[in-house]
């Protein structure tokens, strides 16, 4: 494990059903997308596209430098991932997360602050408020580097650790919901 780096989008599978990472991360299953995974990747592009002239005024964010599908990596957390977008100020980074559905999972809370603390130690500045930016207006959530959100990720990065390192075949928490959009169920089928 010491010289291994997880993908961060990991934490918010994890969040979702302990048994993607499983499959992928144990197993080396290869992800069969689905077919909206098409959607997703032309909703980045129109999220790029209307940040760019998005004004992050209300934030007080207006002196910075973005950086767009950055690459970030923590060696502290053993991850690295490609964020949609890392604000740069000259003291601090802001990690943004595109999503159509602006609510504030704890998958996407997990994975938020993950790449934030992996942007404090790529670009060597401090991380203390992460945005989710969804389309619309006024689609814009922040989240704020308190206790309460890092024990969110530390409590899905521990159960992420534990599972690679015991390599048991978790128990799902999913739902019939969940499953029916999850690319493993072929593999699964618990439902």
């Amino acid at each position: 494990m010491e010289q291994y780096s997880l993908p961060i989008s990991t934490l918010r599978q994890m969040a979702f059903c302990p048994r993607i990472p499983y499959f992928n991360q144990i197993l080396g299953l290869q992800i069969k997308y689905p077919i909206w995974t098409n959607q997703g990747i032309e909703f980045h592009k129109s999220m790029e596209s209307l940040s760019k002239r998005r004004s992050l005024e209300r934030f007080n964010l207006l002196a910075t430098t973005k950086i767009y599908r950055a690459n970030v990596s923590s060696t502290k957390l053993m991850m690295h991932g490609i964020a949609d977008l890392i604000l740069i100020s000259s003291n601090s980074v802001y990690p943004v997360e595109f999503k159509s559905n602006t609510s504030l999972t704890k998958g996407t809370v997990a994975q938020l602050i993950a790449y934030g603390i992996a942007a404090e130690e790529t670009y060597g500045k401090k991380f203390s408020l992460g945005l989710i930016l969804g389309s619309g207006h006024n689609k814009v959530k922040t989240v704020e580097r308190t206790t309460d959100t890092e024990g969110i990720f530390i409590t899905y990065y521990e159960k992420l650790i534990s599972l690679l390192e015991s390599s048991t075949f978790p128990d799902s928490p999913a739902s019939p919901e969940k499953c029916s959009q999850c690319e493993f169920l072929r593999n699964c089928n618990d439902r």
